[in-house]
Formats: structure tokens, C-alpha cells, sequence
């Protein structure tokens, strides 16, 4: 059932990020937008939360004699996939928008500090946002 919600999630933030055009910070579609990035943000600290939780229920349930290389831990790591592939999508998207763009890292730096976020996602954030971000600014 988590699968499915998480899914349908997916989807409503996909059409809410591929909203018409950028321009003009007070239209209807950049405030759809804004729902979008925040929805991504959020699916993605959820998403984080599961897999963490998800590896975390593995290493305590292992005993030394299991394989513990499969299961649980490929589940993990395509939940952190999909969780980066949001976070691109989102990144995509804001690119030409600097409100937008600046709305998503500061809901996306509120999370990490929060500390709920996977360290994978955290490291994919430095390479790829600190990047994009010391290129543009």
C-alpha cells in the first residue's frame, strides 16, 4: 500500500512540476509550481525515511550467518533511485526560475538539516547542487 500512495504522489508532483511556463512570480502556475516543489521535497525526505527505516529493520534482524546483500537493502537502494530521480526532476525543472530554484534548495536545506534525509541523498545534494549552484551564483 506504501508503494502505491508513494507512486500516486510521484505522479501529482510530476504534472504540478511540468506546469506551462515560469515567468511572472504571481501567476497560478508558478503557485502550482511552488506545490510541486514542496510535494518533491517532502516525498523525498519520506522516501529517505523509508529506506533508512528499511536498512536500519535489515542490520537489526541479520544475524552473522545470513546473506543480508539482497531483500531489503535492493529495496533501500531503488527507494534512494527514485528519491534522486525526484530531486533531478525537480532540479530540471526550477532551472530557469530563480525563485523557484531558490524555494527548492531552501525546503531541500531545511530537510538535511533536519537530519531525516539519507547520507546518499545528502552526497548526491553536494556534488550536484553545491555545483549548480557555485556555476550560477
Amino acid at each position: 500500500k506504501a508503494n502505491t500512495v508513494r507512486d500516486d504522489v510521484h505522479i501529482m508532483v510530476k504534472k504540478q512540476l511540468n506546469t506551462g511556463c515560469t515567468k511572472g512570480s504571481g501567476n497560478a502556475k508558478n503557485k502550482v509550481k511552488r506545490m510541486g516543489i514542496i510535494g518533491a521535497v517532502i516525498l523525498v525526505k519520506n522516501m529517505s525515511l523509508a529506506a533508512m527505516r528499511d536498512e536500519s529493520e535489515r542490520v537489526e534482524t541479520s544475524r552473522p550467518s545470513q546473506d543480508t546483500s539482497t531483500g531489503s537493502t535492493t529495496s533501500s537502494t531503488s527507494i534512494l533511485k527514485q528519491a534522486i530521480e525526484v530531486l533531478e526532476r525537480v532540479k530540471n525543472a526550477t532551472q530557469n526560475a530563480g525563485e523557484l530554484a531558490g524555494l527548492f534548495m531552501d525546503e531541500l536545506s531545511s530537510v538535511v538539516q533536519e537530519g531525516k534525509i539519507a547520507k546518499k541523498i545528502v552526497k548526491w545534494i553536494i556534488t550536484k547542487m553545491a555545483d549548480e549552484f557555485e556555476k550560477n551564483f
